[in-house]
């Protein structure tokens, strides 16, 4: 795959790290994910775990810093994947790091959910947990942290998760902003209430735009309930919007054959309610014979490209999150 962002310099290493279900840490999810590994170039393993050394240990240790000097030296294209939609948003120039505090840590609190996606291949019986310690000292010691983002499995299906965000001290710690990527089907008042005011994003999983394909690819999951938890996070969005005017909210999709189609009305219904969406690319071939780019059928990738340009020629112009990326890797295939 070509590489769209050569010569960019990725800042994650400088701001983030992102802890896994085994409680492995890493810089970013993509170092995590094995399912990249036919066209990344990750070298290196993880900074360690949290089982055994602490947040503060890993985040400055002899393998952090020796991915940061290869990044600065040869760039992001030799350390990790090549074409991650982080840098999407982190187009930065090697002149403008100037900093080294862990600002930002992603969670993935546990496995456990409340859904059985069709295409997810996470064990949502798996009792990892996070140290009874861990909490603590993201409280107590890490006083440059500005960011929380937390994920699973599903995040608030997870109670020592949920409770923690609901029993955060907002007051000590006034400019901390949470963040979440969750199904959005166990939403309830008072956790949306606290979103808005406090959240920097929400990515909700959706894959659809009917009740039918929604439900037949969220297996356990209601339609009905979704809509009901947009309504009211877009209700609470407009009423506390002075006072947390930075909230994302993003709805996504997960590209495949089985619901390629419905990417308009997707579009359609986020426009809706304003919120963001955001397409990405199946991974895998679980479930078979939805993996676009593996089957490479010209038929599909055709009716695919047409709706990717209609959607980048609509009235609304609103920022659709990676559809660049769908539309640059059809490419290559179509012109073969």
């Amino acid at each position: 795959m070509k590489n769209y962002y050569e010569k960019v310099i990725c800042v994650e290493p400088w701001r983030s790290l992102y802890i896994d279900d085994k409680k492995d840490v890493y810089f970013c999810c993509f170092q995590a994910k094995k399912d990249w590994s036919s066209f990344s170039k990750i070298k290196f393993s993880c900074l360690g775990n949290i089982k055994n050394k602490s947040i503060k240990e890993i985040w400055n240790n002899k393998k952090a810093e020796k991915i940061r000097k290869k990044i600065i030296k040869e760039g992001h294209e030799n350390v990790c994947f090549n074409n991650c939609p982080f840098l999407y948003y982190h187009l930065h120039d090697k002149k403008l790091i100037a900093y080294k505090k862990l600002e930002h840590i992603h969670i993935t609190t546990s496995l456990s959910c409340n859904l059985n996606c069709i295409m997810c291949n996470q064990n949502h019986f798996s009792k990892k947990e996070l140290p009874k310690t861990f909490y603590a000292e993201l409280v107590n010691n890490l006083q440059s942290l500005k960011e929380i983002t937390q994920s699973g499995g599903e995040i608030f299906f997870e109670k020592t998760a949920r409770d923690f965000f609901l029993n955060f001290n907002f007051e000590i710690n006034p400019h901390m902003k949470f963040n979440f990527i969750t199904n959005g089907t166990l939403l309830t008042k008072e956790i949306i209430k606290k979103i808005v005011l406090y959240g920097g994003y929400i990515n909700i999983s959706v894959d659809a735009a009917t009740k039918k394909t929604y439900e037949s690819i969220r297996k356990g999951a209601n339609w009905n309930v979704l809509i009901r938890n947009l309504k009211l996070l877009f209700e609470y969005r407009k009423r506390y919007y002075k006072i947390n005017p930075y909230l994302d909210v993003v709805l996504s999709f997960v590209v495949m054959k089985g619901n390629f189609k419905e990417m308009i009305s997707f579009v359609k219904l986020c426009e809706r309610f304003n919120f963001t969406p955001q397409f990405d690319w199946l991974t895998g071939n679980k479930p078979k014979g939805e993996n676009l780019l593996k089957i490479k059928d010209l038929s599909d990738l055709n009716l695919l490209y047409n709706i990717i340009l209609n959607l980048e020629n609509r009235k609304n112009k609103n920022p659709i999150a990676h559809l660049k990326v769908l539309k640059n890797d059809i490419k290559p295939i179509l012109k073969k």
